[in-house]
This record gives C-alpha cells, sequence and structure tokens, in this order.
C-alpha cells in the first residue's frame, strides 16, 4: 500500500472530507495573499507620491512663503490636473408647474397672471393657499405647517417662512406647491442695540463657506468671482489655510469655538455625541460659537445653511434645541425637503426654482435689510449642495454669485464689514484626490478676505488679519484657532468663550439668541 501512494501528491491522500477543507483554506490564504499584495502596493503608491510631493514642491526658496513655514506653489491650470476639468450640465428645472405665484420687494404675495394660461385646469377651479412653517419646539429636525388660509391677490405674507399651494377644487387635487423665505422683524430691543452698535463703528462680519472647496479650484471653477474679489474689492488670499479635520464639523467646530474636536472631547460644551445633563445627546446648545460673541456684544446674527441632511451641526447628531442665531433658515430647507409637488428632472431644483436661489435670495435680503436699517451684524452662510461631491459642478453659477457679491458692493457690505470667503476643507470624493496636488490640497481650504480700504482708525485691530496675505499659521495652534481669534479682534470687549484666548482655561457661556 505504502509503495502504491508514495508517488500520488498529498491532495490524493486525503479522504474528500478532508479535501474540501483543504481547498477553502487554501482560497483563503491566497484572498489574504492578494489583499496584502495591493496593501503593500497602495502603501507604495503613497509613499511615491510624498515623496514627489517634497522632492517637488518642499524644497527650494521658491517653495517658501515665510519663515515661519514652508508650503508648496501651485498652478490652478497645471497640466497635471487638467483632464479632471471638465465642464458641467446647467441646471434645468424643466417646466413641474408654472411659475403661479412670486412675492414682491414688500412681502406681498401675487398670482403671476402670465402664468395662469399655462395652467392645465380653469382657474375659477382652483383655491390657493399659504401656510407659515413652524419649528418645532426643542426640535431641530421637524417642522409643520400652520393651517392653510386662502388667500387674495395681493397679501401681505404674514410668516418668516411659508409653504403656498394651489389646489383643484373640490378634488383638493395638489397642481402647485413652493416655499418663501423672509425677514422677519426683530424685536425693538434687538433692533435698538444693533443700530447703536452699528453707530458706535462696530464691524459686521460676514463668513461664506464653500463645502470642499481648496483656493485652487475656487480660482478654477468661480474665475469671475475670484476676480471680482481680488481685484475689484481687493481681497486678501490666505493662501496657507489649512483643515484641522478630515470633514465639515472638525473643522467648522474650530472655526467657530476655538476647539478642536479631538483635543476637548470632555468639556461640556463639545459633549453631544456623548450627552450632559444641560445638553441631551446629540444637541450643541452649549457650544460656545462664534455667533454667541457678536450677538453678547448687541450684533444681528444669521445662520444658513442649503442641506439639510448633511448641515455642520446635524449630520450624525440633533443640531441645537433653540435656534441659535437671531435669524436662522433651517426650518424652510426642511419644508422644502418634504414637498410633495417637486417634479422637477433636475435635483437641485425645487419645483422650478434652483435651490441656490433661495439660499442667495435670503442673504440678500437679510445683509440688504441690516444695511438699509444700519444694524450691526454677523452672518455664516454654508453652501453646500453645489460643491460637496464634484469639484467641476459649481461653475455652473459662476455669474450669479458674481451677480450675488457685486449686489453687496451696492450696499456698501465691503465698506464697513469683514467678509471671509473660505472652503471647509477641500474636495473629498472627486477622481482628482489621487493627483499628487490635490492630494496636497485636500488638506488646504479657501480662504479670501474682502474688503475695500475705507475702513479707516476704527478698525486697527482688523489689520492684523491683513498684515500677511500668505497666512501660514496652521488653523489651530495648541489651544487656539487663529481665526477665530481674529474674527474675536473685530469686537470691543471679547468674551472668553471657548479656548480662544491665550490663558482661558474653560468656556464662559453666554445665552442663546433667539
Amino acid at each position: 500500500m505504502l509503495e502504491l501512494t508514495a508517488g500520488l501528491p498529498p491532495m490524493m491522500l486525503l479522504n474528500p472530507m478532508m479535501r474540501r477543507h483543504a481547498k477553502a483554506l487554501l482560497a483563503v490564504v491566497t484572498a489574504l495573499l492578494v489583499v496584502t499584495a495591493i496593501l503593500e502596493t497602495h502603501e507604495s503608491y503613497v509613499n511615491k507620491l510624498k515623496d514627489e510631493f517634497y522632492k517637488e514642491h518642499m524644497t527650494g526658496p521658491q517653495a517658501v512663503i515665510n519663515s515661519a513655514c514652508v508650503l508648496p506653489r501651485y498652478e490652478p491650470y497645471d497640466p497635471s490636473i487638467m483632464h479632471f476639468i471638465k465642464s458641467w450640465p446647467k441646471i434645468d428645472c424643466g417646466s413641474p408647474q408654472p411659475p403661479l405665484t412670486y412675492v414682491d420687494d414688500k412681502g406681498y404675495l401675487h398670482i403671476n397672471k402670465t402664468a395662469v394660461p399655462k395652467l392645465k385646469y380653469p382657474w375659477e377651479k382652483l383655491g390657493c393657499y399659504h401656510y407659515e412653517i413652524i419649528r418645532l419646539k426643542n426640535d431641530d429636525d421637524r417642522i409643520k405647517l400652520g393651517p392653510g388660509k386662502v388667500f387674495f391677490d395681493p397679501e401681505r405674507l404674514p410668516h418668516e417662512f411659508s409653504v403656498v399651494r394651489c389646489l383643484e377644487e373640490p378634488r383638493k387635487k395638489l397642481i402647485y406647491e413652493t416655499g418663501y423665505a423672509q425677514i422677519k422683524e426683530m424685536p425693538k430691543s434687538l433692533s435698538n442695540k444693533s443700530e447703536a452698535a452699528a453707530r458706535n463703528g462696530r464691524v459686521n462680519a460676514l463668513i461664506f463657506v464653500f463645502d470642499s472647496m481648496s483656493r485652487l479650484n475656487f480660482i478654477r471653477q468661480l474665475p469671475k468671482t475670484s476676480k471680482f474679489i481680488q481685484e475689484r474689492v481687493k481681497g486678501f488670499v490666505m493662501e496657507g489655510l489649512t483643515k484641522v479635520g478630515d470633514n465639515t464639523y472638525p473643522n467648522m467646530l474650530s472655526l467657530l469655538s476655538g476647539f478642536s474636536a479631538s483635543r476637548y472631547r470632555n468639556e461640556k460644551a463639545l459633549r453631544p455625541f456623548w450627552g450632559n445633563a444641560s445638553a441631551p445627546r446629540g444637541y450643541f446648545d452649549d457650544l460656545p460659537a462664534l455667533w454667541k460673541n457678536f450677538s453678547q456684544n448687541d450684533y444681528v446674527t444669521m445662520f444658513s445653511e442649503d442641506f439639510p441632511k448633511f448641515t455642520a451641526f446635524n449630520y450624525n447628531a440633533h443640531g441645537f434645541k433653540v435656534p441659535p442665531t437671531d435669524y436662522y433658515m433651517r426650518p424652510f430647507w426642511l419644508a422644502m425637503e418634504n414637498q410633495k409637488h417637486r417634479l422637477s428632472k433636475d435635483f437641485r431644483c425645487y419645483g422650478n426654482v434652483p435651490k441656490y436661489k433661495f439660499l442667495l435670495n435670503y442673504v440678500k435680503d437679510f445683509v440688504c435689510k441690516m444695511q438699509k436699517e444700519g444694524h450691526a451684524f454677523f452672518s455664516l452662510t454654508f453652501l453646500t449642495h453645489l460643491s460637496h461631491d464634484h469639484i467641476n459642478s459649481i461653475k455652473i453659477i459662476d455669474d450669479e454669485l458674481l451677480l450675488f457679491f457685486e449686489s453687496l458692493e451696492v450696499l456698501n457690505v465691503f465698506r464697513n464689514s469683514v467678509v471671509i470667503i473660505m472652503g471647509d476643507h477641500g474636495n473629498r470624493f472627486d477622481p482628482i484626490r489621487g493627483t499628487v496636488i490635490a492630494s496636497s490640497v485636500q488638506k488646504s481650504d479657501l480662504g479670501e478676505l474682502a474688503q475695500e480700504s475705507t475702513f479707516g482708525s476704527t478698525l486697527e485691530e482688523a489689520e492684523l488679519l491683513m498684515t500677511d496675505s500668505h497666512l501660514v499659521e496652521p488653523l489651530v495652534d495648541e489651544d487656539e484657532v487663529s481665526l477665530f481669534v481674529e474674527l474675536e479682534l473685530l469686537l470691543p470687549s471679547p468674551r472668553q468663550i471657548g479656548g480662544s484666548l491665550r490663558g482661558a482655561s474653560s468656556p464662559q457661556l453666554g445665552g442663546n439668541a433667539s
């Protein structure tokens, strides 16, 4: 028997059951070897990228911005990335519904008589109603609509946020739906204080954040807007502004509070994901946010974002129990996402209106009211929907953004305000990330500070922001976020909120704006 089996392969010596197990084991070992090889290849590729990066960009005098730090210099149209720069389809809302209503500049709702003939139903059989959008108490994720009220053309919309619907009677078939966001009247006490602050020379602060936008991609995709900021209003480019975390939350946390998400995990104000007595799990009401500093110095405050599912403080959390600023647009966006009649073929639209227009119109209306009535104000605007996923998608609104910033110029915003245009981080999803340049600029944010030179002596502190257009101090320096500190310097009496001021050991929290 031994002589008969001596020349057979080891597998043949096993019974059928053992052979099956042996084959399975062999398959697992082979798969592990393949995965290991892939990981080693990827690691080798990453190391090669790093070597090329340092060799090409981190040596020699051309790489030195100043003595504090050595940063690479890139061209926005470097040949190595140009094949990633492509055209992008323009927004086409189509005609899911005629533009049946509009609101004039005095807040009156009208029937658009030119659209009536386009209806498939007799006008006499239609009933149109407006509904107040109501934020539920202590809830940042849910809204409800108030009772529908028949409107007569024209009629003043009485609410900050409204939904308008037209139904075919008597079947109550929905044929038209849209939303309107207005700038509500503020309490008299806030109005008086903010007017006094403006008369005393307080400087307004406006921050515009483009999600996933690096400085180079801003130049490539929004050339008209970029040229306006740098040449028309003489904006300063912060070439060394860098991110401190992978996604929006840690970067905006540092910008708005002076805290590092990882370092201050045990602070009372930064436990929304872990929960504490005064701020139940997932809420950020105790966050010592920058808008509180301005609110305590008698500013009117505003916070608006355009993508309710993925906002800075609601993604994997619950946002704020109490509205964090005097003007807060989130309830409007939640209502628009819940629309039953948004039948546009383009996901970038609500009905027949592009989503970005709701955001830009609201911000423009807010700034216009603040400037014309003479209020000191702080605003934070976050544009995510058109810039987050793809590097090329934002280019389709370059003309509209140019018109928007030109409208701010007409309102003299750049003469009595610090305007910061920035990204929270570079792109995280587009294929361009595989290039040497993109792997570096993904860590760098867009940072431009726009102002005209007419501030005069009332803005001596603000000059700290302008001393070197090559801002190379990292966003977080130990306990301190430099941009957060410099914004605080615009205030006459900065509070020790967060970890921002030197020597501040713990937050001294102020109340929420309401």
